[in-house]
């Protein structure tokens, strides 16, 4: 039993030292586990160092760039301060010469201040002499125009007129009247002064008493006469309102009115070399009994060998040859009138003709002389229009481009197709 007893006490001292190997195993353990913890804390804090360490670098450089930046504008600031202080050294030495530079600028403004006055001035003469020119360069222009129509009624007059002497002197009449144009040029201008009760009445010029007395006594039978008369009237009423508008600070307008002066101008002169051609002795008398001029007169070389176109062909001739006539002996617009259109029908109806026979038989030109018929038609109706629309004068002008356009026509494309209407039965 005492060795029953030990074996217990034995036992039970293994049993306590197990229990103590125990405790001190799960002693250890925990001790593993707090190592393993404060190991795991210690490698998280090295983390944080590290991190924190690398932050601390970072903002290491920062603190030195923005110290090397503010050494920099501190270096900056020290010579800015420097400039300045130097400015202020040259501005304290300039201000006594600033002061009698301002005083020599002040002078210069005066002198500057008058060149612009003279400047000024010398602007508004050069813009009256430039409008003087202008008035100059007008006139001769006007002149130029003039001396072309001189040029263009002598060459007509090369085509066979015959003048006789005539009752009054045309380059006279027609010279004072240039000189007329000349002085409205030049009170547009303003470099010659005239009040509009100033200008002579057409009754009152030398061309005017003429015209109420010897002008009278030979012409006064004569349609042309009297139309001559009316546009030396309206001439004179035109210069009239010209000098008018001028007295009302309208010079724009009265330039504009000068247009309409020139054409009346041009239309005097017309008549007046008119009234120069008339023969006086067929004045007074019956229509029979008076001449009968021949502008183009029929030959054998015009003929086209067929009989209704011949006709036709001397008919134009002798309507041409009417319409000088009525223009010699100054007949009037009226009989001009009714003669231009007479030969401006009869046209149409000849080129007609021509053109039915053309489609008869194939004539193979026919485009073609169609073409030249709507030209021509078109002419003479343009002329027609003006003629009754805008005062359009019948003169040597138009009469010798109708000479020319039915000769050159008729011995022309009208030769042309003779042979071939003949070889198809036309006689």
């Amino acid at each position: 039993s005492e060795a029953t007893h030990q074996v217990t006490d034995k036992i039970m001292q293994i049993s306590e030292t197990n229990r103590e190997i125990t405790n001190a195993v799960d002693g250890q353990a925990q001790s593993v586990d707090e190592i393993t913890a404060s190991m795991n804390e210690v490698s998280t804090a090295s983390d944080e160092v590290t991190r924190n360490a690398s932050e601390l670098a970072m903002a290491s450089q920062e603190v030195a760039r923005a110290a090397m930046e503010a050494a920099t504008g501190t270096a900056e600031i020290a010579q800015s301060a420097s400039t300045v202080a130097h400015d202020a050294t040259l501005v304290a030495e300039d201000s006594a010469g600033a002061n009698e530079r301002a005083a020599s600028v002040k002078i210069s403004s005066g002198e500057i201040y008058e060149a612009s006055v003279h400047v000024q001035k010398m602007m508004i003469k050069s813009m009256e002499l430039v409008r003087y020119m202008g008035g100059s360069v007008e006139y001769f222009s006007r002149l130029s125009d003039v001396l072309k129509e001189c040029s263009d009624a002598l060459k007509q007059a090369e085509k066979g007129l015959t003048i006789e002497d005539a009752s009054f002197e045309v380059r006279t009449v027609k010279q004072a009247h240039l000189k007329w144009l000349g002085r409205l040029e030049q009170v547009i201008r303003g470099r010659d002064q005239l009040k509009p009760e100033e200008v002579v009445g057409a009754h009152d010029c030398a061309f005017g008493k003429w015209y109420d007395s010897q002008g009278t006594t030979v012409f006064d039978s004569l349609p042309l006469f009297h139309e001559m008369g009316e546009a030396h009237e309206k001439v004179h009423v035109m210069a009239r309102e010209v000098v008018g508008l001028v007295a009302e600070a309208k010079p724009d307008e009265a330039v504009a009115k000068m247009a309409d002066f020139e054409s009346l101008r041009q239309d005097l002169f017309n008549l007046l070399d008119q009234l120069y051609l008339v023969e006086q002795d067929s004045i007074g008398r019956p229509e029979k009994e008076q001449k009968r001029y021949s502008l183009m007169p029929w030959t054998d070389s015009l003929k086209v060998h067929i009989k209704v176109i011949d006709d036709d062909h001397r008919r134009l001739v002798d309507m041409i040859n009417d319409l000088y006539t009525a223009m010699r002996l100054g007949r009037g617009r009226v009989e001009l009138g009714r003669i231009l259109d007479a030969l401006v029908e009869y046209t149409a109806n000849h080129f007609n003709r021509e053109e039915v026979m053309f489609k008869k038989h194939g004539y193979p030109e026919t485009k073609e002389h169609l073409a030249e018929h709507e030209k021509l038609v078109s002419q003479v109706l343009e002329f027609q229009r003006q003629f009754h629309e805008e005062g359009a004068m019948i003169n040597m002008e138009l009469m010798s481009f109708l000479k020319d356009w039915l000769f050159n026509h008729i011995m022309g494309v009208d030769q042309r197709y003779s042979k071939f209407l003949r070889s198809k039965g036309e006689k």
